[in-house]
C-alpha cells in the first residue's frame, strides 16, 4: 500500500499525552497507510511502545527543541511528512 495521509501530533511532554489518539488511528481501516510524525522537545521523552505502532505504516518522533507556538513545531512536521494529504492533530 502507498502512504495516503501523514498525521502530525505533538506532546508537551511525553506518550501517555498521544495514546488514546493512537490507539484511534490504528483502528481505521486504512492504517497501514497513515504515518505519524510527533514533535517532542526532547524527542528522548518520547518513547512510543511497539505494540502501539503496529498496522501503521510509520511512527516517527521529530525533536523540535523548546516550542514557543505550536504553529512552528507544526511547520517542521509538515516539512517532513511524506503523504500527499497532511492532518494536523
Amino acid at each position: 500500500m502507498s502512504l495516503e495521509l501523514s498525521v502530525l501530533l505533538f506532546t508537551p511532554t511525553n506518550y501517555d499525552v498521544l495514546r488514546r489518539t493512537m490507539r484511534h488511528l490504528r483502528a481505521q481501516t486504512a492504517c497501514a497507510e497513515i504515518e505519524v510524525l510527533v514533535a517532542a522537545r526532547v524527542a528522548a521523552d518520547v518513547t512510543v511502545p511497539p505494540d502501539e505502532v503496529g498496522g501503521l505504516a510509520d511512527v516517527r518522533v521529530v525533536e523540535v527543541g523548546p516550542v514557543k507556538t505550536l504553529a512552528a513545531a507544526q511547520a517542521r512536521l509538515i516539512r517532513q511528512a511524506r503523504a500527499p494529504v497532511v492532518v494536523l492533530g
